[in-house]
């Protein structure tokens, strides 16, 4: 199982996926904020494996955020892991 732990001064929320998957999509958060990122994988018996918490702010929805990132959503985190083997 993978948790996926999103925080901000206002907002923080775990959000927990079936081992099997490898991409997340985070929304229903505000726009132009400050979120801290980490990915835990838990493994049977309660064992964790923490990813280095990263820092992203969601788009503002200005035409130079439209222009670069045209597949973005306002508000949206995009995710995408894999285990190394």
């Amino acid at each position: 199982m993978y948790e996926v732990r999103v925080t901000s001064a206002t907002f923080s929320n775990v959000y927990t996926y079936d081992s099997d998957v490898e991409k997340a999509t985070i929304d229903s958060l505000e726009p132009s904020t400050r979120y801290e990122v980490r990915l835990t994988l838990v493994v049977h018996g309660g064992a964790t494996i923490s990813s280095d918490t990263v820092a992203v702010t969601t788009l503002d929805g200005s035409e130079s955020d439209a222009q670069t990132f045209l597949d973005s959503q306002i508000g949206q985190i995009w995710m995408i892991w894999s285990v190394l083997e």
